[in-house]
Formats: structure tokens, sequence, C-alpha cells
């Protein structure tokens, strides 16, 4: 078949437009017309490697963190235990650069949209419209059959037909609807080409989860959801994919415009990876996420410019079914915001505190984190093993106004706990205030500064012996004031040495203990 001329194809675009806002109209005005039920919405970052040179283009230019919303999906199915095709849409915040979204051109955000299947089931935009124009007359014969009664029976059987109708002329289709048992353990793919500077690459994201959970509560309608939650808000553990693509190789085997043909390219790079961290995401909140949130591959740079027909079928559908969903549910249609990205990990670092969950703690860490206060001056690993040691001791912990306030992000805390000087001390009930201050790279704690009177603790922890240093302090301090000049003693300055090394030395022993926290 010769390819379609210019106008041929503006034609063929404008029916599948039309199509997708008939599909859309059909459904549940509150639903996505694409990828209608999500299992989640939950906070991740995208940690751009340091990659080989000729890929460092666009996004991939250099290392860096980006704060990133994901988003994971069914096809079409509200129950999970039915065969389907999933979806990973993945959404970066604070990319500069002009984007290719239809009226978009300022957004400083950057989408992916994976599903779970290598390839299309249509070779082209107008293919696909074929495919729309069958579903079309499916669901029309169907709504028919209803409205005369037909049994129960009678429908199942006319449903079997039309899939059969539907392998038959679009065969891909029989593999692309299978059942998982985790979002967090499937691998996912873009299934259509994109630019990558002179490159023409697919993209993937690669699950590194090699233990998934399942639920056993026999939850099969929201399996998926379930199973996320499982790991995540249960047991506490991260979820990682490798992000990278496949490179064109051979124009000939690995076309632009044929969504069925497999790519088999020797040439798989990998340019990020994608943590998500501990965290809890209650229904009520992923469901205003839900709505808030759109997704679209044209929401991303010219050096990463989608390819082929199908993506040009999506530019526009994508913006019309969005705007559409948020018009009927009277909802905003904006990106979102780093600023609130931070404060929703600032609040999830405090609430896993107070809850003594050191893991969810250290999911808002930057690696490079840097931490200091009254005792600790530490980096890194080491302010993951600091939060442990301290949560493993016990504390309790209550917090207040989570802010951003002259250019920085703050919090104002409360602890109590025992401290002991020595492992064998007598141990010193000790009330904390403490005011944070705190820097974000990438949605995570890069810097994190915590300020309290350092005497008032120093009394609490040290007992009476805490007490009559003080009291030599201050003595110093009216000394200095009589003779109009500084004491060589100069307590204040020892004693808080004295402290850093202690918490210094404390830190050693418990990473000694652990491992996993050793450079």
């Amino acid at each position: 078949m010769a390819p379609l001329t210019e106008a041929e194809q503006a034609v063929v675009f404008q029916k599948i437009q039309a199509g997708m806002k008939q599909l859309h109209h059909s459904l549940d005005v509150k639903l996505r017309s694409q990828h209608p039920k999500g299992h989640g919405v939950v906070q991740a970052t995208f940690q751009v490697q340091e990659v080989p040179e000729k890929y460092r283009i666009g996004l991939f230019a250099k290392a860096q963190c980006h704060a990133a919303w994901i988003r994971f999906s069914n096809g079409r199915e509200t129950n999970d235990a039915v065969p389907d095709v999933h979806g990973m849409a993945i959404k970066l915040l604070e990319v500069p650069g002009e984007k290719l979204a239809p009226g978009e051109a300022d957004a400083t955000t950057l989408d992916f949209v994976l599903t779970d299947h290598p390839v299309f089931f249509a070779k082209d935009a107008a293919q696909f419209l074929q495919f729309i124009g069958m579903r079309g007359a499916q669901g029309m014969e169907m709504r028919q059959a209803k409205e005369q009664g037909k049994t129960a029976a009678e429908l199942a059987q006319l449903a079997r037909q039309q899939g059969a109708q539907l392998v038959a002329a679009f065969p891909i289709v029989r593999e692309f609807f299978k059942t998982a048992n985790s979002p967090l353990a499937l691998d996912y793919f873009s299934q259509t080409p994109y630019g990558l500077g002179e490159h023409v690459v697919k993209y993937f994201a690669k699950s590194v989860e090699t233990h998934p959970t399942v639920p056993g509560d026999g939850n099969a309608k929201n399996l998926l959801s379930d199973a996320m939650r499982q790991v995540l808000s249960k047991d506490r553990r991260s979820a990682k994919f490798e992000f990278g693509v496949e490179v064109q190789v051979d124009p000939g085997s690995m076309p632009i415009d044929d969504g069925t043909a497999v790519w088999n390219s020797h040439e798989k790079v990998i340019l990020a990876t994608i943590t998500i961290p501990p965290q809890d995401f209650p229904p009520e909140d992923c469901e205003k996420l839900e709505q808030a949130l759109s997704f679209t591959p044209w929401r991303t740079l010219r050096e990463h410019q989608p390819l082929g027909s199908l993506n040009l079928a999506r530019r526009d559908t994508y913006v019309d079914s969005s705007t559409t969903r948020h018009e009927k549910t009277d909802t905003s249609r904006e990106e979102p915001s780093l600023e609130e990205f931070n404060r929703r990990t600032l609040v999830r670092f405090y609430d896993c505190f107070r809850n003594g969950d050191y893991r969810g703690m250290q999911g808002c860490l930057h690696p490079e984190v840097e931490f200091d206060d009254v005792g600790f001056d530490v980096r890194g690993k080491e302010v993951a093993a600091m939060w442990h040691m301290i949560v493993s001791k016990g504390i309790a912990v209550t917090y207040e106004n989570v802010r951003f306030e002259n250019g920085h992000w703050k919090a104002d805390w409360e602890c109590d706990y025992e401290f002991r000087a020595k492992p064998d001390s007598h141990p010193n009930p000790v009330h904390n205030k403490v005011h944070a201050t705190f820097e974000f790279e990438g949605g995570l704690i890069r810097k994190h500064s915590d300020d309290c009177d350092f005497w008032v603790w120093f009394e609490q922890a040290m007992g009476l012996k805490g007490k009559a240093i003080h009291l030599f302090d201050c003595l110093e301090g009216m000394l200095e004031k009589v003779l109009r000049r500084d004491v060589p003693i100069d307590i204040d300055r020892k004693v808080r040495a004295e402290v850093k090394k202690t918490a210094k030395e404390k830190i050693a022993a418990f990473v000694q203990q652990h491992p996993e926290y050793r450079a």
C-alpha cells in the first residue's frame, strides 16, 4: 500500500479525533477515554545518569534529579483480574525548555507515556482509524442487543464474537491483553518512536522489583492497587525502574511508521533510574490527583520529538480528551508545581518520623543530603544511618507549620526521648523544641538544618552535670564583661565540640553494626 499523502493523512487525523471524542462522551465523564482506571498516583524521583556522550541530549544532557509524579493504570478494564494492557505515565517537574504540546510551549513539565506491551496493535494512523471504526460499530451492536432485552448469556456470546472479530482484524490484540501481579513488577514501553537528537529511539522502563508482593485477601478486582500498597505502604519498601532507550540501528527492520514492528536492537542504553519511595497514597487523594493530572507524549522537548503517524494522531486527541474531561468534571486543567511536590515530601518525612518509619524518612532524602544540628554534622548515607539510629532508640515526635518562607522550606517540631551519654549511663528525659530549615533538589531533601537552644537541650541531656557546666559558662560570660576581653577557657566552644565528637562516634559505631550504610 502506498503511503498516504499529507492531505489524506490530515483527513485520517480528523476522523481519529472525532472518533476519540465520541468514545470519551460514551464513557463516565469522570473517566479518561484511555486508561480510565488508575491504581495509584505516586511521588517518585527520576535520576538522570552520566550517559554516553552521543546521548547527552535534551533532558539527558547532564546528570540531574527530577521530581516526578507517576500514574499506573489499566487500559480499559475496571476488574484487575481481567486481561488488559497496563500503563505507566510519568510526569517530570521543572524541566526547562519549549514544549511541543499544543498551547503549552511554556510548560515546565515533561511526560512519558508507556504501556506493558512493546508494540502497538495498529501499524499506523490509518489502521488505528479502522480499529476505532470497528470498535464503534461493535459498541452500537452491543447497545442495540441490550435494548432488545437479550439475556446475559446472549450478551456474553456477542462479546466473545466481537472479540474474535477484533483479533482476526488485529492479530496483535491477542497478545496485547494479559493479567499482572503488580504494576511495580512490570516492564513498560513507549511502543512508538521518538527523536533523541539525530537518533531514533523507543523508551522503556524496566522494573528491578524482583519479588513482587501479591496481597492474599482475594480482592482480585483491585489486585493491582492492593499490590502497590503492600510494597510501598505496608512493607515500606522502595520500587525501582531502569529507564532507557532502544536505539534504531536498522531503519529497514526497525521502521518509524509501523507500530506493530518489534525492534530487536543490539543498542539499549540506560539513561536514568526511577525510584518510588515508601509512601501512603490514600484513594481519596489519588482520585484528586487523577482528576488534576493529564499526560501527553507531546509535552516534551523538541530534541525528543514524537515520530510517526500514530504519534501525530495523538497530538490533538490527547488535548481534546483532557480538556473535555476537565470541563465535564468542573476541574482545572493545570500542571502540578514543584512547590506542592516538595510540601508533600516534607509532610511525608515528618509523618514517617512521627510513626517511627525510618525507611520512609530515608525515601525523602537526596543521596547527597547534608544535615547539621547541635550534635550531628553528617552527609549522604550517614544521614540515613542517623535517622535509623534515632528512631530505633525510641522518640515521640509532633510537628506543625510546614511552610515555604524567605526562599526556604521550614517546619517546627518537638520531641521527647531519653538521652544516654554512654550505653551504660543513666537515661535523662529530654523534651526538645526544634526549628528546621530545608533545601530541596529534584523533590528530595538536599540540605536539612535543625536549630534549638543548645544549653536548654544540654542541661536536660546531661542532668546535674549539664546544669553545672552551663553555670560555669554563664560565669565565664560575666567575667568577660567585667574584664572587657575574652577569657581563654571558652567553655561554650569546647562543650559544643565535645558534643559533636560524641555524636560522630555514635554514628560510626552504628554504621559498623549496619553495613548497608557504609560508603
